[in-house]
């Protein structure tokens, strides 16, 4: 019941379980995780099924924030990215035009293909 109203208000919700009686809450909220030593039933019900560790050792939910924190480090990577690709795309733009007004002149096609191709390098 908790995960539907949290769902009705809008709310993205995540669900921990390891029993039969969690099997229904995994399986209705946005994301479910069944943690080390679960039944099949709260496997099945899961999105994501957590395993021990390497070293035979129970991770816990340790495993969840360590994904959340490289997701987010991704995430920040590709923004500063998509941002120079931009700025350098403007720049460029900016370029050929300050170019062609100067110059009064139109550039062949093939060297702004070379411009952009040599830019991506």
């Amino acid at each position: 019941e908790v995960v539907a109203i949290l769902q009705e208000r809008g709310h993205v919700v995540g669900m921990c379980g390891d029993g039969v009686n969690d099997a229904p809450a995994l399986s209705l909220a946005n994301v479910g995780f069944a943690v080390p030593g679960a039944t099949q039933a709260a496997r099945n019900a899961a999105d994501i099924v957590l395993t021990e560790g390497n070293d035979g050792k129970n991770e816990g939910l340790r495993v969840i924030y360590d994904a959340i924190v490289i997701s987010r480090e991704i995430f920040q990577r590709i923004q500063a990215y998509v941002l120079y690709r931009f700025a350098s795309t403007v720049l460029i733009i900016l370029f050929l035009a300050i170019l062609t007004f100067v110059f009064s002149e139109n550039f062949p096609t093939l060297y702004v293909i070379l411009f952009a191709i040599i830019n991506d390098v």
